[in-house]
């Protein structure tokens, strides 16, 4: 008889052990399930951006280079505005144009080169204000190639860099990888300077 209540105990508390697992993964399932509902819920609920949110513009200034010596003095600046669109809070794309302007007085005569190039640019954003850019394109360089005679050349250049963000404003430096500015004697990193304007 002994026997039999101890089979009867152990048999219900093996059931009441069984019931009370079933009864921790429903409740776990059922907190599992409302994580998953409150999380669509609260994706849905995000506001997404409207087609004015996503465009931004403005401009880069590059760093104003100025050079003397006993014969001569040299001036340099570059401007490139920008248009780009956001695919996102981290990602977007655009196009720029750049003007880079320099001035040559040399031996008391004054001359004028102008570089132009036209590329694309693709960069995100970490921690809202690290900037991490690759651009491409082609760059029109402008030259000497005699007593007040020039040549315009063009090539592709491919430029990766980094920068900071602060406000409306960013600051990025740039290396070409693909060799052509210092093939064509030409400082391979570009250092600048940029406001940016949302719509």
């Amino acid at each position: 008889m002994v026997k039999n209540i101890s089979k009867n105990i152990f048999r219900f508390t093996c059931i009441a052990l069984l019931i009370v697992l079933f009864q921790v993964d429903a409740e776990a399932q059922t907190r599992r399930k409302k994580k998953k509902k409150k999380a669509r819920v609260e994706r849905n609920e995000r506001p997404s951006m409207s087609l004015r949110e996503r465009i931004y513009v403005g401009s880069y200034i590059n760093t104003p280079s100025i050079f003397g010596s006993n014969t001569g003095t040299q001036f340099g600046v570059g401007l490139q505005p920008f248009a780009a669109f956001k695919y996102n809070q981290y990602f977007s794309s655009g196009v720029a144009f750049k003007f880079d302007y320099l001035y040559i007085n040399s031996s008391g005569i004054s001359q004028q080169l102008t570089d132009f190039s036209s590329t694309v640019f693709t960069r995100a954003l970490l921690a809202e204000s690290i900037i991490l850019q690759v651009e491409g394109g082609i760059y029109s360089d402008q030259r000497f190639i005699g007593f007040n005679q020039k040549e315009r050349v063009a090539f592709p250049i491919l430029l990766v860099g980094a920068g900071y963000s602060f406000g409306n404003s960013e600051i990025i430096l740039a290396y070409d990888i693909s060799g052509n500015f210092f093939r064509n004697q030409i400082f391979p990193f570009e250092y600048k300077f940029g406001l940016v304007f949302d719509f």
